[in-house]
């Protein structure tokens, strides 16, 4: 039984990982994407990174990329997308 439990607790923190893999790789893309877009400035990259690094949804990273990639969003459309995303709850 412990060794059940045990097994169930690493594979949930082994899946957290991963999440958190995907989640900051989305951000890097993010980030690297507005600077070739939008050839920001050190500030500009810095903030950001500090309003994608609240976000927990992959969802809403992807869709960010997606317009990114494809052209069809602007700086204010990212910054109005980013705020709708709520804050990552840091309890967890």
């Amino acid at each position: 039984m412990l060794v059940t439990t045990l097994e169930q607790e690493r594979k949930k923190i082994y899946q957290a990982g991963r999440e958190e893999g995907r989640l900051e790789t989305q951000r890097q893309t993010i980030v690297q994407l507005l600077q070739f877009r939008f050839d920001l400035d050190e500030a500009g990259q810095a903030k950001f990174a500090q309003q994608l690094a609240l976000s927990r949804d992959s969802q809403t990273l992807a869709t960010l990329i997606d317009g990114l990639l494809r052209q069809t969003s602007n700086l204010e459309e990212i910054t109005a997308q980013l705020a709708k995303d709520p804050p990552a709850d840091k309890t967890k």
